[in-house]
């Protein structure tokens, strides 16, 4: 992995698939702004130096108080660049900035968007677990890695493959054995080597890793709001891809009184949400088009059916773009940015 930070190689704010992610997540919280006053929440993350959430909780969910965790080293920068007044710049390890927050700070709810730019390890299951043990009822809890296989695979010590030293292995030994869904659990062929997740099914395998994890450990913790359990409630099982595979997993914390108000919204998010009512795993992997290729797409859409007569009024206007991108930009068109250069 490289060592230079990655906003010294890329805008954030410039990429396809983690532009539309971003709109998804924040789709659900708006569908609960009936029932919840998010303005009583605050706000937690890696704003870097582009703060693109940050900028979407205050202007979406009317949310004022927002903290964003940064490198030491870069904290003057991130500093200069809030887009707010209301975003404090807390540098240091996140493990350490939220151990050290004060029981007033986390008697509020909180959305809280851990966004790593790395792997799934003990450190981000280590700011998971305090996540879950301190954040109120209403509080949504986001958490993105990497979900490429080859970032978790062991160096094999033999000719044999040991669990341990698969991909499953490796994450099986940060989030327990329990976590493991039994589709994806490696098992051995006779001669003792044991089976691995497809590098294409492996970040759908992470997500729901990752899921069972953090509904697990708030049942663990046995926390109680007005009499009634805790609960995770999941919401988003994303995967996006910009260059490197980063999964995105998250949900609220509720109890019997609000389980319901959540689900109904999920429920109204179909890209989100499968027919019985859990998040389906999404991924994102559109390519960019062009300005002038979108404006023609868009003309051919909402449609209605399978796509037959969208496809084709797409063709007679002239639009090369493989098949398969067709169907995913009718899918997200709504969602979908264009990039364009201004002078300042």
């Amino acid at each position: 992995m490289s060592s230079t930070p990655s906003f010294h190689r890329f805008d954030y704010l410039l990429r396809t698939n983690k532009h539309i992610e971003r709109k998804l997540v924040f789709d659900i919280l708006d569908g609960m702004t009936q029932q919840i006053n998010f303005d009583q929440h605050w706000y937690l993350g890696f704003g870097s130096m582009w703060f693109g959430d940050f900028r979407l909780a205050h202007r979406r969910l009317g949310i004022n108080r927002m903290v964003s965790v940064e490198y030491p080293e870069h904290a003057t920068r991130a500093e200069f660049n809030r887009p707010f007044a209301g975003v404090r710049v807390e540098p240091g390890d996140c493990r350490a900035v939220i151990s050290e927050m004060t029981d007033d700070t986390w008697a509020k709810p909180v959305i809280a968007w851990l966004d790593y730019d790395g792997y799934l390890n003990d450190d981000v299951v280590g700011d998971i677990d305090i996540l879950l043990s301190r954040a109120q009822l209403n509080s949504v809890v986001v958490v993105t890695v990497n979900g490429a296989r080859a970032t978790y695979r062991a160096r094999q010590s033999g000719a044999i493959r040991a669990r341990g030293e698969t991909a499953i292995g490796v994450v099986e030994s940060f989030l327990g054995a329990g976590c493991i869904p039994p589709r994806f659990q490696p098992t051995a062929n006779a001669t003792g080597n044991h089976t691995e997740a497809s590098e294409t099914d492996f970040p759908e395998f992470l997500t729901e890793a990752i899921t069972s994890y953090m509904e697990h450990h708030l049942v663990s913790l046995a926390r109680q709001e007005g009499g009634s359990r805790l609960k995770f409630l999941p919401l988003y099982r994303l995967h996006h891809r910009d260059g490197a595979d980063m999964v995105t997993v998250g949900g609220a914390i509720v109890n019997e009184e609000t389980e319901e108000l959540w689900k109904r919204c999920l429920t109204r998010q179909p890209l989100l949400a499968m027919p019985n009512g859990q998040p389906t795993y999404c991924r994102l992997d559109l390519i960019p088009v062009t300005v002038k290729e979108k404006i023609a797409l868009d003309a051919c859409l909402p449609d209605i059916g399978d796509g037959t007569e969208f496809f084709a009024a797409v063709r007679a206007a002239g639009v090369a773009l493989p098949e398969a991108e067709l169907s995913k930009y009718r899918k997200f068109y709504q969602h979908f940015p264009v990039f364009v250069e201004s002078s300042i």
